[in-house]
């Protein structure tokens, strides 16, 4: 009975690591949006979606910003919020 119950439990671990094992992972732009959205929610909300639509929407751009550490993203965001002010003040 211990060994029926035993064969059971792995089988379903076999079948959970093979779904997990199926699904392609996220797409370099949904990870950016998510990572920015997550760390960046506090900037301007036109900046927000400025770079969401423009920046992260490309895939390059987007891998980049994945691999860039946390202090060159916070650069980045900061070059583009001065980029952004200054044309809405001109």
């Amino acid at each position: 009975m211990a060994s029926a119950g035993k064969q059971l439990m792995e089988d379903g671990l076999i079948r959970i690591a093979d779904a997990l094992r199926g699904r392609s992972p996220p797409k370099w732009p949904e990870q950016a949006i998510d990572i920015f959205f997550r760390d960046f929610s506090d900037e301007d909300m036109d900046l927000q979606l400025k770079i969401a639509e423009k920046a992260l929407a490309d895939d390059n751009k987007a891998m980049i910003f994945c691999k860039m550490s946390p202090a060159l993203r916070k650069h980045w965001v900061k070059r583009l919020r001065e980029l952004h002010n200054n044309s809405r003040n001109t």
